[in-house]
């Protein structure tokens, strides 16, 4: 049996408590399975750089904070070079399950996905999201299966693994709000989009880097000038 490469992207700002917690419980995947996690410190102030490091995880520091999207795109392109058959990404807040990977991993390893996203929404947990995100959760979904044709429930979110060879379909390029470009360019490049049920976890410790009013005002205008990008 070939060894797949599955390289693992976690970007990070100012999350030294919950990443340590992320970190210590990402689980042992697949003996046939090589994999490799990359920790993108997207200008921390506080010791995620020193926590990433005491793990022996692959980690890069940005000098400055280019955003989750432009974390994201500097884990995504360490994959690539390492050679990941399939990249995987997670959130450093512990919001994610990382017990939940091989749900996320296994529609791509078994080839009935090109992507796949962890959806909130689908098995009916309580949601630990204020009013706001789950409107504008639940619009953005709408809008973009209205575009793709794609029957998806939670398209912004950060859970979710691609095929490595599909990468360069994908690669956005937006700093923030990257999720519903990724989703478009999926489309275009007619990609097979699958989500899988994920149980959503509170944040126990440090902030969200996002205003929730200022991203409520600011993220319908943000999205149509990327969805226009995309399609012209």
């Amino acid at each position: 049996m070939i060894e797949k490469k599955i390289g693992i992207v976690i970007p990070a700002r100012d999350e030294e408590e919950s990443l340590a917690k992320v970190l210590d419980n990402l689980p042992f995947l697949n003996p046939s399975m090589k994999t490799k996690v990359f920790v993108i410190d997207d200008g921390s102030e506080d010791g995620t750089y020193k926590v990433a490091r005491e793990r022996n995880v692959e980690v890069v520091r940005h000098p400055v904070s280019l955003g989750v999207g432009g974390a994201l795109k500097t884990g995504y392109l360490l994959a690539k070079e390492w050679g990941a058959d399939v990249i995987v990404q997670l959130d450093a807040d512990g919001e994610h399950d990382p017990k939940e990977l091989d749900g996320i991993l296994q529609p791509v390893l078994d080839g009935k996905a090109d992507m796949v996203i962890g959806s909130r929404f689908i098995n009916g947990s309580p949601l630990p999201l204020s009013l706001t995100r789950r409107v504008g959760i639940r619009f953005f979904s709408w809008l973009l299966n209205k575009l793709s044709g794609y029957e998806l429930t939670d398209v912004t979110s950060g859970f979710r693994a691609f095929r490595g060879e599909v990468l360069d379909m994908v690669m956005f390029p937006s700093e923030k709000h990257w999720a519903v470009e990724m989703a478009l360019l999926a489309s275009k490049n007619k990609l097979m989009v699958v989500e899988v049920p994920i149980t959503p976890l509170k944040r126990r410790s440090g902030k969200s880097q996002f205003h929730e009013i200022m991203t409520f005002i600011l993220y319908p205008f943000r999205a149509i000038k990327q969805i226009i990008d995309v399609y012209l």
